[in-house]
């Protein structure tokens, strides 16, 4: 047996299940794994109002990586920014990196990888079925 922490707005849940379904069931409690290097920790009610309350270790992670791109390195091979890798590949082609720009690039990308952490942490999603039920909701008040 282990045990599996998740959290929310009320505290602790404590969720005991076999060692065999642990990989499974940290998959569902928490599907979205490609936003973890920016964001795994809980989302709380500061960022639900819109505050985004980032790791603090971001602060040295992205210092670094704005280095690593500037100096044209293979992030893969550096420790420290290997896990921003995937995602910096994904948007670096779509700009015209200076070391005047790099930072804010960095923080707008930052922002829309904690958007759609937000969308993900809703109860009721962006999609036509997540408005369905909203509209449901509102409507039994």
């Amino acid at each position: 047996m282990c045990r599996v922490y998740g959290g929310g707005f009320a505290g602790t849940i404590q969720a005991f299940v076999s060692n065999y379904l642990v990989s499974n069931y940290q998959k569902e409690m928490d599907p979205h794994t490609e936003y973890h290097h920016i964001k795994k920790e809980n989302i709380g009610l500061i960022e639900i109002v819109g505050l985004a309350v980032l790791p603090a270790r971001l602060k040295k992670e992205m210092a670094e990586l704005e280095q690593a791109i500037l100096n044209h390195e293979d992030l893969r091979q550096n420790e420290t920014v290997a896990t921003h890798a995937e995602w910096t590949e994904g948007w670096i082609p779509k700009y015209k990196i200076t070391d005047s720009n790099i930072h804010s690039i960095i923080q707008k990308e930052i922002g829309i990888v904690f958007a759609k952490v937000l969308e993900d942490a809703g109860v009721y999603k962006r999609t036509d079925e997540g408005k369905v039920a909203f509209k449901r909701f509102i409507e039994s008040l």
